[in-house]
């Protein structure tokens, strides 16, 4: 500093001049109004600086943009300052993400592969007790969505008819571990499916006429049976639904069919009679309950058709005699015919019929009442006691009769077996 006396150089260290004794004035050093403010801003923002870095690697502001749905922002800070991870609000709030992210996928919000991709972003950032969280999260929705994929599979055999290969889909989903992963309404739909399949693969074999064997061994019952295990129930509703179709064969065309079908059957429905709530003899009591209303209709029209050709012939008609119709079901069971069992047959059960007869028979055919009319205007079907001296006399011309009885029996090879037996006013012999 100068003296402001003298003018010399004096040093700050000095009080009065050297040179003069002047006293020297010291100059204040305070620091300005305007300087002190901006060394507290200065402060203020170093302190803040200071307290973001820490919100940053605490994972406080990891937690924030979690919050707000930033996923990429959050994962960034979370890799580049590790420590955050543990950060019990991040802990929480990405358990809470993942969790609202699975919703939204259940809603219809989200599709599956970016529901996906963000969870594991964030179990790839999370820590460990986390991870573990966000790993069960998505093992479950991966296990799902390879269940819906498997049922899509499911349902396009469905849709081509192989409701068999959609039942072996479905059971290996049941044994697999992945099972117990499935929702309850989820396993519980993929098991009605499997009841559904198996109930219309049996009705489409039912349908078809294949109720026993098919050939291959795979008829409805067989399969009911071998499969009964799909679910409770399956081998007595197969039977039940064999029974009715079976009780609609009742018409003229295929009642033989019945016959048939119970017949060829008949080691298979042996097989059957130890499962609970089977009896062979309900199909038994459905042949035979075919097979006598329709032989009861074929005699009737056999009846009808001879009245008609007797009265062509000049003959009057016959009438349905209940005794004849007696003995003429006992013969047509036989064999043979002979004259001794046809007179045994006269004089058995109460019977004591004494007028004389005539009778004809055709056994082991298949010819119905219009084939076997046929036949006896050709007169070529066995007949005894007819007179000697009328040629060509048989039941659609022979006068002297009045009286018939007709019977028709199904013999287990499904052959046919006519008896008919006719009296008149001529005494026994």
């Amino acid at each position: 500093m100068k003296c402001p006396r003298c003018k010399k150089p004096v040093e700050d260290r000095f009080h009065h001049c050297p040179y003069c004794g002047s006293a020297l004035e010291k100059k204040k050093s305070g620091i300005g109004a305007v300087n002190i403010g901006l060394m507290v801003l200065a402060g203020v923002q170093i302190a803040a600086a200071v307290t973001g870095l820490i919100l940053v690697r605490n994972g406080t502001v990891a937690a924030y943009y979690l919050r707000q749905g930033n996923y990429d922002k959050a994962v960034s800070l979370l890799e580049k300052y590790e420590g955050g991870k543990d950060n019990s609000e991040v802990m929480e709030q990405m358990t809470w993400n993942a969790k609202k992210l699975r919703a939204d996928y259940d809603a219809g919000k989200l599709d599956y592969s970016s529901v996906q991709h963000t969870i594991v972003k964030l179990r790839d950032a999370a820590e460990p007790q986390t991870a573990g969280t966000l790993d069960g999260i998505l093992d479950a929705l991966e296990s799902e969505q390879a269940g819906l994929q498997a049922k899509k599979n499911i349902m396009l055999l469905v849709n081509a008819g192989d409701y068999e290969g959609a039942i072996h889909s479905i059971q290996s989903m049941e044994k697999s571990e992945a099972w117990s992963s499935y929702s309850e309404d989820f396993r519980t739909e993929l098991l009605k499916q499997k009841t559904d399949c198996a109930d219309q693969m049996i009705r489409e074999l039912v349908d078809s006429g294949r109720y026993f064997d098919d050939g291959d061994g795979r008829g409805a019952l067989h399969l009911a049976l071998d499969q009964k295990e799909w679910y409770p129930g399956l081998f007595s509703k197969a039977d039940q639904w064999v029974k009715d179709a079976l009780r609609k064969l009742n018409t003229r065309e295929d009642w033989l069919t019945l016959v048939h079908i119970c017949n060829t059957g008949f080691p298979e429905l042996q097989g059957y009679q130890q499962i609970e709530g089977f009896s062979y003899g309900d199909y038994v009591g459905i042949q035979m309950g075919a097979a006598t209303n329709w032989a009861s209709v074929e005699c009737s029209e056999l009846l009808d058709k001879i009245n008609e050709q007797r009265a062509q012939n000049g003959a009057a008609p016959l009438r349905m005699d209940q005794d004849l119709r007696r003995v003429a079901g006992i013969i047509s069971g036989k064999m043979l015919p002979t004259d001794q069992t046809v007179d045994d047959a006269k004089h058995t059960n109460g019977l004591n019929i004494t007028k004389y007869d005539c009778y004809t028979y055709q056994f082991n055919t298949s010819m119905m009442s219009d084939e076997l009319l046929q036949a006896m205007i050709a007169d070529t079907p066995p007949k005894r006691h007819f007179s000697e001296t009328v040629p060509g006399e048989n039941l659609l011309n022979a006068d002297w009769i009045d009286s018939i009885g007709i019977a028709l029996s199904v013999r287990q090879n499904g052959k046919l077996h006519w008896f008919l037996i006719a009296t008149g006013d001529r005494e026994e012999k």
